[in-house]
């Protein structure tokens, strides 16, 4: 099971670079197509929300959307799922 970092996160959810958002969709294919998991730890949820928060301006709904959407993708499993789905 591969590891998601934080910036493929940001790019993917905010798609300010279309080179990075080729490449997040790419992993997320290759992925798909693999029958593979991808892992997100803690510190990158942690880190996710304070980097959209902060240098994006999402707000608290924004955000219970967004992770919401990602706790629910088959292809992504997060450190502490249930602490993040109580957190929301």
């Amino acid at each position: 099971m591969a590891a998601l970092d934080t910036n493929v996160l940001v790019r993917y959810i905010v798609r300010d670079d279309a080179k990075q958002l080729l490449a997040a969709r790419r992993l997320f294919q290759k992925c798909i197509e693999e029958g593979q998991t991808l892992y997100v730890p803690v510190t990158v949820s942690i880190e996710l929300q304070w980097v959209l928060r902060s240098n994006f301006g999402f707000g608290k709904v924004e955000m219970i959307e967004i992770f919401s959407q990602l706790l629910s993708t088959t292809e992504i499993c997060f450190a502490s799922e249930g602490a993040l789905e109580h957190a929301l």
